[in-house]
């Protein structure tokens, strides 16, 4: 079972003390895990000065990264005088998505915070954010914070599809909430186990394409399919009956809805770097969650075989 041991914070270049912030230190605390908060500072002006004056911009540059270090040691000193185990560093990175992995490998951390960016919607259909590429990049659990709502969770969601009988995706069903009953049982968290069973997609892998239409009997058994999944997977891992959410419906819109309904801290969803099929599922679900999560979203890589 996954236990957080060392907890990787990538700080926002802002000098405050923010929501992802607060969500470290209180995981930290609560788990005994070491912190390590890492910054990843850039600005274009001062950049822009080296085509003039590259010491000018050398001076400049080390002056900004100073005044951010200064700002992490006081930060680090609250952090260690409520028993936290914590260092920290800054760096000049205007392109920070591989540093950041390498720090996640070369630190030994098994939990990334980070706080979670909107970004229009034309632009991550076009440029891929950080944010989204970490989903599926970074080999640990990943949370985003959200900054609308308090970074304490006392109520985690776990979401999970349960409409692929694939190996691989009951495997990784299996890894997300593991994890999830880890954080809750480290945390004394409430948890609970939720799916959504959108028809849709599944009758057009299902169905064949010399069909004029799907009738209602192949919907009834994928629906009794997934439904019977869910119910062994929840016995599997002890999730008690009124902690079980079959829902209907686009799995992003319901299982966000649910969060607001019961307002949950946390949703835990899985990420895939897997087949084209289990990318379209796995990873697309859990890509619209987190557009429209109102809560933090801890993002759970497959693990390879």
């Amino acid at each position: 079972m996954h236990q957080t041991r060392r907890i990787l914070l990538i700080a926002d270049a802002e000098l405050r003390r923010s929501a992802d912030y607060e969500a470290a230190a209180w995981l930290a605390q609560k788990t005994g895990a070491a912190l390590h908060i890492v910054a990843f500072d850039f600005n274009q002006l001062i950049a822009s000065m080296q085509r003039v004056d590259a010491s000018a911009m050398a001076l400049a540059r080390d002056a900004y990264l100073r005044q951010h270090r200064e700002w992490l040691a006081q930060e680090a000193s609250v952090l260690r005088s409520r028993g936290i185990d914590v260092t920290y560093e800054v760096n000049w990175e205007p392109h920070p998505r591989d540093e950041i992995l390498m720090h996640v490998k070369e630190s030994g951390a098994d939990l990334v915070i980070k706080a979670a960016h909107a970004d229009p919607l034309v632009r991550r259909l076009l440029f891929s954010p950080l944010d989204w590429q970490l989903m599926h990049r970074t080999p640990v659990p990943l949370i985003l914070v959200n900054g609308s709502v308090h970074p304490v969770p006392r109520r985690v969601i776990v979401a999970v599809d349960t409409g692929l009988a694939l190996p691989d995706v009951q495997a990784h069903n299996d890894t997300i909430i593991r994890t999830a009953l880890a954080l809750a049982l480290q945390c004394d968290i409430e948890l609970h186990l939720a799916t959504a069973f959108d028809a849709a997609p599944q009758l057009a892998l299902t169905a064949s394409s010399t069909l004029p239409m799907v009738d209602g009997a192949l919907y009834q058994q994928l629906y009794d399919a997934s439904e019977a999944a869910f119910t062994a997977l929840a016995d599997a891992h002890g999730v008690p009956a009124e902690r079980r959410h079959f829902l209907l419906g686009n799995p992003a819109l319901t299982i966000a809805g649910l969060a607001i309904e019961r307002a949950n801290d946390i949703i835990v969803v899985g990420a895939s770097q897997g087949t084209r099929v289990e990318r379209l599922f796995v990873g697309s679900t859990a890509e619209r969650i987190l557009s429209y999560a109102p809560c933090n979203v801890m993002v759970v890589p497959q693990r390879n075989a």
